[in-house]
């Protein structure tokens, strides 16, 4: 079987950096905490919004493929991996049960699924890969992302979903 993933292919590999169970303990609990009481991550300044998940709005590529473990990268040319956080690689099981994003076609549908009710949201530049199921972000979308998650940790909860056209 040829991986096409980037994601997929490299924590399947021999090489893939080996999935902390301290890691995946702090992510799951800290995922079914949020879970559990419904209430947003807290961020550590109180001007920042409380974000809780992000949406990666991809409704306006048709291209874009469904995958159990897209990559979402930055800008152009670069090749720097956004999410998922590769210090905190979901098992194969885990990614088979949850998925690292999850898909749906309407932000109402997103936010009362994984996103929760104020997500950060960001509109992909591009879909990227063999497989046609990652995307590509602005640098200055990439950048918040990146600067959100030190405070919110979402990437790390696997709290992120993608808007889709329908018919995918």
């Amino acid at each position: 079987m040829k991986l096409t993933n980037g994601f997929l292919a490299r924590f399947l590999s021999n090489s893939s950096p080996v999935f902390s169970s301290r890691c995946n303990r702090t992510a799951m609990a800290l995922f079914s905490l949020t879970a559990a009481i419904s209430l947003p991550l807290s961020t550590a300044a109180h001007d920042e919004p409380a974000y809780t998940g992000v949406i990666v709005d991809v409704r306006h590529i048709a291209e874009i493929d469904r995958s159990p473990a897209p990559v979402i990268y930055g800008p152009a040319p670069s090749t720097e991996e956004v999410y998922p956080d590769p210090t905190c690689v979901p098992t194969p099981d885990e990614v088979q049960e949850q998925s690292v994003v999850r898909y749906y076609r309407t932000q109402e549908d997103a936010e009362r699924g994984v996103a929760g009710n104020h997500p950060f949201v960001v509109k992909a530049e591009a879909v990227v890969g063999p497989a046609h199921d990652s995307v590509r972000l602005s640098a200055t979308d990439a950048e918040q992302l990146k600067t959100l998650d030190k405070t919110l940790h979402f990437t790390r909860t696997w709290k992120v979903a993608f808007l889709i056209p329908e018919g995918r």
